[in-house]
């Protein structure tokens, strides 16, 4: 949330919520990789919604989920 809240998908944009489902743990000083995507623009508002998934240092998935943005067109 603190990286979609702060630097994604921009300046302005405003954190609606999120969902996620915890598949695997992430341990103390692990390293992780964090891949977000588009998957759906509403046409009627300013609204995306993103894929959020997070590997853990053997590339398993450790968190997925979907965040909703309101964005600054």
């Amino acid at each position: 949330s603190k990286i979609l809240g702060n630097n994604l998908p921009g300046k302005g944009s405003i954190y609606l919520g999120q969902s996620l489902k915890f598949i695997k743990p992430i341990f103390v000083n692990e390293k992780v990789k964090i891949d977000v995507s588009i998957i759906n623009i509403r046409e009627d508002k300013p609204i995306i919604t993103l894929r959020t998934i997070c590997y853990n240092s053997n590339n398993e998935i450790a968190v997925d989920g979907e965040a909703v943005m309101k964005i600054l067109l």
